[in-house]
């Protein structure tokens, strides 16, 4: 290993990126891995296109079976997203919550202090009395 691949030998000295990493760049990535999956999935389609006969709570179909298991999949994922949604549905009431919480407790705090450097600004300066 030479002394420019640095200490993990990625080519990188001291782990240092010289390109930092990006969101377009982490989204192109993603962007390239979902279409390798949708070639996969369509192969899979096309490779059983023969006809099943299907049934689920007393309906039933005839669909070809890698049709039949991509709706089966998309159906699992659309359960997963509207559960997903919820709960991010409640972080988000529960971080209002919670923030109002602390702005409240905040402005609470500052009145406080307000009221007390009053109170100390009254008392350290005693009362003046008229010369008689």
């Amino acid at each position: 290993m030479s002394r420019s691949e640095g200490e993990n030998g990625t080519g990188r000295g001291h782990g240092t990126s010289p390109v930092p990493s990006t969101r377009a760049g982490t989204l192109w990535v993603a962007l390239g891995v979902g279409f390798v999956l949708l070639v996969v999935v369509l192969v899979f389609v096309m490779e059983n296109l023969h006809s099943v006969r299907a049934s689920f709570f007393g309906a039933h179909w005839d669909l070809p079976l890698g049709v039949d298991i991509l709706l089966g999949a998309l159906l699992g994922g659309a359960v997963v997203l509207l559960f997903g949604a919820v709960r991010i549905i409640q972080l988000r009431r529960l971080a209002r919550r919670h923030h109002r919480a602390r702005l409240a407790a905040e402005e609470a705090n500052a009145s406080a202090s307000r009221d007390e450097a009053e109170l100390n600004a009254h008392s350290s300066h005693p009362q003046s009395t008229a010369p008689a």
